[in-house]
């Protein structure tokens, strides 16, 4: 891992890399793959605090899990929960009050560690600097 792209990351956009190959990264190139992989989807949020949780909860937990957390906390049920960035769910986003959709979020984002903590417990181990970076997200609110 460098800068925070694993190999199985870099391969998905370079499909011969090797060990070296992440070593040789460059910030550059980490920064293209993040944006590309975790960002993008998500550009259109114009709240900046909103985009930085959004976009850590991707980097952290992939972009569909954290399209699910959003659909969740625009209040979608059952078959509307897709984890697709489709119209409906850019149109809820950005039609809901951005305190009230980054604590509806953030409730799914702890559901979603509390559940990984519970069916597998040495991840507790986690849970404090997860909690964490939750936390330095809710200072800016």
């Amino acid at each position: 891992t460098k800068y925070g792209i694993t190999l199985r990351t870099l391969k998905s956009h370079k499909p011969g890399a090797t060990d070296q190959t992440v070593k040789d990264l460059t910030l550059n190139d980490a920064v293209s793959i993040y944006k590309k992989d975790y960002a993008t989807p998500f550009l259109f949020i114009d709240d900046i605090r909103v985009f930085n949780f959004i976009f850590n909860s991707a980097v952290q937990h992939g972009v569909e899990r954290t399209i699910l957390f959003c659909q969740r906390a625009c209040g979608f049920q059952n078959k509307d929960i897709d984890g697709e960035m489709g119209i409906r769910t850019r149109s809820a986003i950005m039609a809901m009050d951005k305190l009230d959709f980054m604590i509806k979020l953030i409730s799914h984002r702890c559901k979603f560690y509390g559940s990984i903590t519970a069916h597998n417990s040495p991840n507790i181990r986690f849970a404090s600097g997860w909690f964490n970076r939750i936390s330095k997200d809710l200072g800016v609110f």
